[in-house]
């Protein structure tokens, strides 16, 4: 999808919107560095579990916590 598009960030995106989470997740996570949107889009996709090891990675403890 993202040689498609050429662009990682849009792929993920696109990923995301078409309910892909853990997919878009991984992009964002492994290839974009993004550990904030990454985790977001575990939230989106029910993974809180994931989602809250992300958001401990990157510091975020308020929104592991939730």
């Amino acid at each position: 999808m993202a040689h498609l598009l050429g662009d990682l960030r849009a792929a993920a995106g696109v990923l995301h919107d078409g309910g892909f989470h853990r997919e878009a997740a991984a992009l964002y996570h492994e290839r974009l560095h993004d550990l904030d949107c990454a985790a977001k889009c575990l939230v989106a996709g029910g993974l809180l579990a994931e989602a809250a090891v992300l958001y401990e990675q990157n510091e975020r403890f308020e929104l592991a916590g939730d």
